[in-house]
Parts: structure tokens; sequence; C-alpha cells
């Protein structure tokens, strides 16, 4: 699938320019009083329109080329890899256009009705891949066609869902070629997916920086290693996603003093995910890799640990972001992050070729991640004075509270129980008991742990999350 693979790369733009244009696009209706998300919505529409017709006037000009020269693909799966390639790129524009009948699902804080589909598509594809992969030649094409159509299935049939049930979302042709109330939107989705491409650049060339100091084995330890760290990423960025309508509209509420609040809010929770989860992972690392990819190695267990302290980092303050958005000003943050991202890459390399290991390159790009987290509090305490002071009182303190006993925990299980199936389970039973109990009470205030409640007996309360 190496072809499928090559084609899913270069349709990368579409992916982070559709990432992008999802956060503007909710800041911009969670923001909008109800009366005007019906005009703002057809702007939208036909700013997401431009935008994706755009992604696929360029695909189309310079993916089949670029997809030719770049990629060394042997000539029974060349024409395949082109068919794989429009097909991933007729997904990605079509996710691109009709991305903001999700979005005014999110202004409400509805969730479920995109996610429900996104399982069933995912399940729908576990037989597909089955059958197909006991063909004696690469079903190429035919795997990505598939995928390719029930992606525009689940698309159109939630953009359908949604079309039903609000109001807001009726198209109109004169609204949606009405290019004025989405002209404010440009600016933010320049710089955001400036910073998409930043993150982008950096991943990617993180791998490459493995392949050149250590070569195949090297690289191949990196891949495997981060495994564990993507995962538990996803869940922290969910939290921010699941967060972020409410934090816009405490903005649009209370001005920036609700967005800050909110945005500490979602940078505790998401950094109580993180630290609880990457504490077991790094201390049992060893058996868990080779519980879930059958190997393990010191340079694998060494990735595991150093992505997991990044991540866990990163999560202290990833929130602010959501205030920077909410203000409209985010050029200062993802500038910068995005130097320091790009600069990182060279600095590791330096640092790995002078000591000869990939450790180092790992601990410079740890020293990275940590100094973008604090550009963030940094910069937005020039915005709000006083928000260092908060984020150490409402996100630090409570973090650390909370996790310090799972430490304690791990380490104790660690130090009892000779390695084995037995001292995994348990460690990883404790720490899970310990974080619920102590973040509950240590982690999360009063009214967060009466809303929670709330929450899961599907009794709505008042006031601000």
């Amino acid at each position: 699938m190496g072809a499928y693979l090559s084609a899913l790369a270069m349709a990368l733009i579409a992916s982070i320019v559709t990432g992008a244009l999802q956060s503007t696009t909710l800041r911009a209706l969670s923001l909008a009083p109800l009366a005007e998300r019906p005009r703002l919505f057809n702007a939208l529409i036909g700013l997401h329109l431009r935008v994706a017709l755009g992604v696929a006037g360029i695909g189309a000009v310079l993916g089949p080329p670029a997809l030719a020269r770049l990629f060394d693909l042997p000539p029974a799966l060349a024409d395949q890899a082109q068919v794989a390639f429009f097909c991933v790129l007729a997904a990605s524009v079509a996710a691109i256009a009709l991305a903001p009948y999700e979005i005014a699902l999110q202004v409400r804080e509805r969730f479920g009705l995109f996610a429900a589909l996104d399982l069933a598509r995912a399940v729908a594809l576990i037989p597909v891949a089955f059958l197909l992969g006991g063909q004696t030649t690469p079903p190429l094409a035919a795997f990505a066609a598939l995928s390719a159509g029930l992606s525009l299935s689940v698309t159109l049939a939630g953009a359908w869902r949604v079309r039903k049930s609000l109001p807001e979302t009726r198209l109109h042709l004169r609204w949606i070629l009405n290019f004025r109330p989405s002209r404010g939107q440009t600016a933010l989705l320049s710089w955001s997916v400036l910073g998409g491409l930043a993150a982008s650049a950096r991943a990617q060339g993180m791998v490459l920086l493995m392949a050149a100091l250590g070569g195949p084995v090297a690289s191949a330890a990196y891949g495997l290693g981060n495994q564990l760290p993507a995962a538990l990423r996803q869940f922290a960025e969910a939290t921010r996603q699941v967060l972020a309508p409410r934090i816009y509209a405490d903005h649009a509420a209370l001005g920036s003093d609700g967005s800050i609040t909110g945005a500490l809010v979602a940078s505790r929770i998401a950094a109580l995910i993180a630290f609880g989860a990457a504490i077991p992972m790094a201390v049992n690392a060893p058996a868990l890799l080779s519980l879930w990819l059958g190997r393990s190695n010191p340079e694998m267990v060494l990735v595991v640990r150093l992505m997991l302290a990044a991540l866990a980092l990163d999560q202290l303050s990833a929130g602010l972001g959501l205030a920077f958005l909410a203000r409209g000003r985010i050029a200062w943050m993802q500038g910068w992050g995005a130097a320091l991202a790009v600069m990182s890459l060279p600095a590791a390399f330096l640092a790995g070729r002078a000591s000869g290991e990939i450790g180092a390159a790992l601990w410079v790009a740890l020293a990275v991640t940590t100094a973008i987290a604090a550009l963030r509090i940094m910069l937005l305490t020039r915005l709000s004075p006083g928000t260092a002071t908060r984020w150490a009182r409402e996100t630090l303190i409570p973090v650390l509270a909370s996790v310090l006993p799972v430490a304690l925990g791990a380490a104790l299980v660690q130090a009892l129980l000779p390695e084995g199936a037995a001292r995994l389970a348990l460690s990883l039973g404790l720490c899970a008991a310990l974080w619920l109990g102590v973040s509950w009470r240590l982690g999360l205030s009063a009214p967060e742990r009466a809303r929670l409640t709330a929450l899961l007996r599907r009794r709505p309360t008042e006031g601000p999350a």
C-alpha cells in the first residue's frame, strides 16, 4: 500500500486547509448572534466552496505530475496511484465544501451525529479491506474508490440531516455569493494554515531526521514508538474541540475574560488526560510496546517516553490557543510557533549528529515543545495581564496535584513486582483508579463536578463551563 500512502501524502495539504477552515468557521458561527447566523452560514459556505475549488484545481493540475516525479512507483501501480490520488482529493474537496454543516451542529454542542457516521464508515471499511486484501494484485484503485465513496456518503448524509434539523443552514444563493461577511476569515485562515503547515513539516521532518541520523532502524523505531503518543494526542485534541464552542460563546457574552477562563479549563482538562495516561504509559513502555506492536527495543522506549513528555507538556497550554482565536489575534502565536517548529529540525539534526544518538535530537524536540508551550502563556499575558498567574493557579497546580499520586502509584508497583503481565495490569489499573479519584477531587472545581454530574445524568444545568 505504499502507493496509496503516496497518494495520501500528495493530498495532505487538503487536510491542513480543512482543519484551519473548521477552526475559523467554528469561531465565526459561535461568536455570531443568532439572528445573523443564517446569512453568515451561507457566506461561509461560499468561502468553503471557493477554497474547495482552489484545492481541486491545484490538485488536478499539480498532483499527477508531482506524483509521477516525486515517487518511484512501479509501472503496474502508477495508474492505480493516479486513481487513488483523485479519489482522496475528491473526498477532501467534498469535506471542505460541506464542513460548515458539521460545524453548525458543533456550535450547538451536538457532536453525536457525525461521530456516529464516522464510526459507521470506519466499521464498513473493515470487511472491504479484508476482502480486497486477498487479491493477488494490490487493489489500490478499488480500495481508494470505496474508501472515498464511503467518506462522500457520510459527508452528504450528515449535511442532509443537519439541513433538515437546523433552519439557519438553509441555502440562499444571494448570500452565498456575498463575500463581505467572510472577509474577516481570510487573515485568520492564512495564519491557521501556516501553523498547520509548520506542524506537518516538523512531524514529517522528524521522520526524515531519524532516518538521516540512525538509518532505517532509527526511522522505524521512531515511527513505531510514536504510535502510543499519537493515539493519546487524539483524546487531548478532542477535548479542546468539544470545549471550543462554549469558550467562543463565553467570549461573545463575557468578553476576553470569558474566553481566558474557558481556555484555562480546556488546558487543565487536556493536561489531566495527557499526564494521567502518559505516566503509566511511560513507566510501562517496554511491556506496552511488546503487547501492542509485538516488539520493543531501547530506541522505541526512548521515543515513547520523550514523545509522551512532549505531548503532556504541550497540553498544559494548548487550550490557550482558543483564547487567541476567540480574540482574532493569532498572528504572533502562529508565527513564532511556526518559526520555532521549523528551526527545531536543524537544531535537532546538529545535536544528533554531534552526539551520534537519536536521543539528543529527541531532547531538542522536547525542549522546543516546552518553549512553544511557554510562548503561548507569555503572549496571552501580554494581551491580558495576569494570565500567567491564573494559569499557574487554575491549570498547573491542579494538574500537578492530580498526577503526583499517579506517578507515586506507578513507581510503587514497579518497585514491588517483577516484570510481567501482572505488573502491567496492576500498574494500569491502580494508575487509572488514582487518576479518576484524585482528578475528580483536585483537578475539577465544584461547579465543574456538578456540571459533569448533571451531564452524565442528562440533566442540563445553567451556568458557565
